[in-house]
């Protein structure tokens, strides 16, 4: 389980699929999307069905790669 930090501007938390639409608008965006090196681009909604997918089936370790 991913603990969940919060401040008085910020909070941290684990993805959820409701954050699909947020997510894929930002990665979609050439600007962010350049800067990363294994993201596609375009990035489509099955991409990040896909990653949500990935990372809730992936234990937490000290190495995120």
């Amino acid at each position: 389980m991913f603990p969940e930090l919060n401040t008085s501007r910020l909070t941290l938390r684990q993805f959820r699929q409701d954050d699909l639409e947020p997510i894929c608008e930002n990665i979609n965006n050439f600007e962010v999307s350049k800067m990363l090196t294994v993201v596609p681009y375009p990035y489509t909604k099955a991409d990040g069905e896909w990653w949500l997918n990935h990372i809730s089936e992936t234990p937490l370790t000290k190495e995120t790669n």
